[in-house]
């Protein structure tokens, strides 16, 4: 191999290494009021906003791997919310699957799920389990600091603000 070509192969390789698909770790973000958070100079840090998480009205089949949950201010159902972009999984920061929006029933006596369309987006607010920072499981009742990146996204005329790559905490 010619020597003028090495150094730019090596710096090529190196830069592809340090490239990846996965976001980094979720980090505790700077408190800010739930009234403040959608304020576009937030757009791209990392705040932290305290509230009640609760499951949209209705659960896509095709959301498998995340979900965006909302975030209220209170634990009434005040139109007053925040979407928070989760993913599924059993890890700390993620949400438990809520099987029973995907339309399974209960185990069969061989322990199969069987699906059932009647059953699709027949959940409540207590099939939310999301696994905290400190492994703990959240339910709707719990106050949480949920600390995320605010990102705006555009739907016709309408620009939602919601919360990436979240870090959740029990506040007691």
């Amino acid at each position: 191999m010619k020597r003028h070509l090495f150094l730019p192969i090596v710096a090529i390789l190196l830069t592809l290494i340090g490239c990846s698909d996965k976001p980094a770790a979720p980090t505790i973000g700077q408190k800010t009021s739930f009234d403040r958070v959608c304020d576009k100079i937030n757009d791209g840090n990392r705040i932290a906003v305290e509230g009640f998480l609760t499951l949209p009205a209705q659960i896509s089949s095709k959301d498998k791997i995340s979900l965006l949950l909302e975030l209220r201010p209170s634990k009434d159902m005040s139109p007053k919310k925040l979407g928070v972009w989760t993913n599924y999984g059993d890890k700390v920061n993620q949400l438990s699957l809520v099987k029973s929006s995907l339309g399974f029933g209960k185990p069969d006596k061989n322990g199969k799920l069987a699906y059932d369309p009647s059953k699709a987006n027949t959940y409540t607010h207590q099939d939310l389990n999301v696994k905290s920072n400190d492994g703990k499981i959240v339910g709707y009742l719990d106050r949480v600091r949920v600390s995320g990146t605010v990102r705006f996204q555009s739907k016709s005329n309408v620009s939602l603000c919601v919360l990436n790559n979240p870090l959740f905490e029990r506040v007691q």
